[in-house]
């Protein structure tokens, strides 16, 4: 890398480039050679001339860089201007087709050849060719090979008595070696160019371009540094009203029907703000109907353009990004819309859309109130620059909104899994149905986020009973607190016994209430296999007054039921209530409770199973034991030869296996009279045995019901008797 910042004089001529590469004339034909200084200074006049005439900064660039590249038929020229000592932004290119723009990108001073602005200071002029025997950093090689640079030669622009930035040429097809005589010119095109810049009001509109870039920089860092939409439009409205000086900023988002809203607004001193005082209300009334105004609500003021509303967004929405009035008054806009922009107090506005994506989202508006205004180029550019960015800040918020949502989603799904990974488990390891209701309906509640979830048992008659609960603190309970509240009863009670809504008395203890149309219905659709029952909101379902009363005695608004099976059987429902307000119930809760129910339709099926077999078993239990009884009783017979032994032995064994109060042996006589000769007795009874000797009224009690019409006894056989007995008692 070789630097230098002064010209040789021994150079007699400049190099082809500067020749444009014609051929040498023979010395025969060839006319007195001109000057190359000549030349030279032919180029510089005419540079002097174009930049005299050009009527905007960027215009000056233009012409600077052009002429630079096309007298040096090099690959790149531009203008670099240093932001801080180590980073400058290319203000302006001229550059071959194919290479890799550098326009308005940010790149550190090193791609240049030197380090920092004060090295340049230094040194001047720099030369910095990429070959193998440039000893060139591995920073600089990166650089150079992103945009193609095989040769550079750069020279300082001074401006206002500093280094202001670099002119710059590049060749980026071959390797190139800068001449003297191309030192020499560039240097001078650098001078004429800082001649130009030194002017007035160049200088004055450059230093305005900076500052406006400066802020909207600021303005594009604060929206991309804030997560908080709100907090990005107000930011948005607030500094680009003070970069514009306009009277008032507001950004607008549309409805789905095309009508919209602001959403912020940025107003100066004494003018009205759209976002705290709406039109007037008599302005309505007085648009035609083909141009009516829609009242702008207290919530985000709405307004109804009939025009943006009737062509979906107008001109916005087809893919023009802004529009421009200088003075509404000469616009030719109907009454309307004039009446509208007056009440808005505006007499110029500049409007851009903001997108997010490809969807038109909403409108970015200055406001020029205090009289007609024409807008600059410069400020449709730091407008449009701004919707932009509000633009992608809108995207990153609708996917990080979507990301949240999608996470949400997946920890309420593993929620999900969870609560049905324990209830399955509690279904598995309980024997106790009780404990199997409370622990889905707490867990329900608890993931789904409602007020209220119950057990419901229908009764044979399709009545029901509440035998489980989970349910807010701020709400009664079904179960226990709030039985007694006569409220709940007066809830019900007009409905008693009404044709068509009958509701039963709700019985403290088991707080019953008999629901007429899953009554007549036997269960309704659940009996008839729906999967679940949802109702967003019980005042706009067109429910009938008693059932209204009846899930008002509920405190019920909104609600999710699904039925609970045992086998094919309707055995009961699970409701899980909103009683705060309305609720739209997502798919996934829905299909929750449905899951729910299934369990509980499994540890119904379960707890049957178990009872089953304990009674079955209680059943050959006692059959056995019966036949052990009957076996000892024989034994003890055969062991016996005192009959009045052996009626003992079989009256105290057969209360003892019955469990009974009483057992006797009563012998008849001839005329079908009898005695008690035998008997076992609890302590509690008196004793028949001894009672029918003190009184004679027992036996005359037996014995005056012999033959007596529909209760004769006659003959009884003992082995008739003996016979039937011990059939029943197998048959158990």
């Amino acid at each position: 890398m070789t630097a230098t910042s002064s010209f040789n004089p021994n150079v007699t001529a400049p190099e082809t480039a500067l020749s444009n590469g014609q051929p040498e004339q023979s010395p025969e034909t060839e006319s007195p050679p001109a000057s190359p200084w000549t030349s030279l200074r032919e180029r510089q006049a005419g540079l002097r001339q174009r930049l005299a005439s050009a009527a905007a900064t960027e215009q000056l660039w233009a012409i600077a860089t052009e002429h630079l590249r096309t007298t040096f038929a090099g690959s790149r020229a531009c203008i670099y201007h240093f932001e801080s000592q180590e980073l400058g932004r290319v203000l302006a290119e001229s550059a071959e087709r194919g290479w890799t723009p550098t326009h308005q990108e940010i790149l550190p001073a090193t791609f240049l050849g030197l380090d920092q602005r004060e090295d340049y200071e230094r040194q001047g002029t720099v030369m910095l060719e990429y070959s193998a025997t440039t000893p060139v950093t591995p920073y600089q090689l990166q650089l150079l090979e992103k945009y193609q640079v095989r040769s550079s030669l750069a020279t300082p622009v001074y401006f206002g008595g500093r280094l202001w930035g670099l002119l710059i040429v590049q060749q980026c097809d071959r390797a190139r070696t800068w001449t003297d005589a191309e030192q020499l010119e560039i240097e001078q095109i650098a001078l004429a160019l800082a001649l130009a810049l030194e002017r007035g009001t160049v200088e004055t509109e450059l230093q305005a371009q900076q500052e406006r870039d400066r802020a909207v920089t600021k303005v594009i860092d604060r929206i991309r540094r804030s997560l908080d939409i709100k907090t990005i439009f107000q930011t948005t409205t607030q500094e680009l009203r003070q970069l514009l000086k306009a009277d008032r900023v507001v950004l607008y988002r549309f409805n789905g029907d095309w009508s919209g809203k602001y959403v912020a607004e940025s107003v100066g001193g004494g003018w009205t703000s759209l976002m705290q005082t709406p039109p007037d209300e008599a302005l309505h009334k007085a648009n035609s109907e083909n141009c009516s105004l829609q009242d702008m609500a207290e919530q985000g003021v709405a307004v109804s353009d009939t025009h943006l509303q009737q062509t979906q967004g107008g001109v916005y929405r087809q893919g023009q990004r802004f529009r421009v009035v200088a003075d509404v008054q000469a616009q030719g806009f109907p009454s309307c819309y004039l009446e509208l922009l007056d009440q808005m107090q505006a007499r110029a506005y500049l409007i851009v859309g903001v997108y997010q994506g490809e969807q038109l989202w909403g409108l970015l508006a200055a406001y020029q109130c205090s009289g007609p205004r024409a807008w600059a180029d410069t400020d449709v550019r730091l407008t449009g620059q701004v919707a932009e960015q509000l633009g992608v800040a809108l995207q990153q918020a609708l996917v990080m909104r979507h990301q949240r949502q999608q996470a949400e989603r997946l920890d309420k799904a593993i929620e999900r899994e969870r609560t049905l990974a324990i209830v399955s488990d509690r279904i598995k390891n309980s024997q106790s149905a009780e404990a199997i209701f409370r622990a889905v309906t707490e867990e329900a509640r608890k993931i789904i986020g409602s007020d209220r979830v119950a057990v419901y048992r229908f009764n044979p008659d399709w009545s029901g009973t509440f035998i489980a609960e989970s349910v807010g603190s701020d709400w009664r309970s079904l179960l226990q607190d709030q039985v007694v509240d006569d409220r709940i009863l007066q809830g019900t009670q007009l409905n008693i016994d009404t044709e068509g809504c009958t509701i039963k008395d709700m019985r403290i203890q088991q707080m019953a209430s008999q629901d007429t149309y899953l009554r007549d219905t036997k269960g309704g659709k659940y009996a008839k296999g729906d999967a679940a029952r949802v109702c967003d909101d019980i005042y706009a379902a067109g429910f009938p007054p008693c059932y209204i009363e009846l899930l008002e005695s509920f405190q019920a608004r909104a609600y999710v039921t699904v039925p609970i099976f045992l086998k094919d059987k309707l055995w009961g429902l699970m409701p899980c209530y909103q009683c705060s307000e309305p609720r739209h119930w997502e798919s996934e809760e829905i299909q929750l409770m449905i899951n729910l129910s299934a369990q509980l339709g499994i540890a119904l099926q379960r707890a049957a199973d178990i009872d089953a077999v304990q009674q079955q078993t209680q059943l050959l239990a006692k059959a056995v034991d019966r036949e052990r009884a009957i076996a000892a009783v024989s034994n003890k017979i055969k062991d016996t030869q005192d009959a009045n032994s052996i009626f003992q032995v079989a009256t105290e064994e057969a209360r003892k296996l019955i469990g009974s109060d009483r057992v006797a042996l009563y012998r008849f006589s001839p005329d079908w009279s009898g005695i008690f000769i035998a008997e076992s007795v609890g302590k509690s009874w008196k004793s028949l045995l001894r009672s029918q000797m003190a009184d004679p009224t027992i036996l005359q009690g037996t014995r005056s019901n012999i033959d007596t019409a529909g209760c004769t006894i006659k003959d009884m056989r003992i082995q008739q008797m003996a016979t039937r007995s011990r059939n029943r008692i197998r048959q158990a």
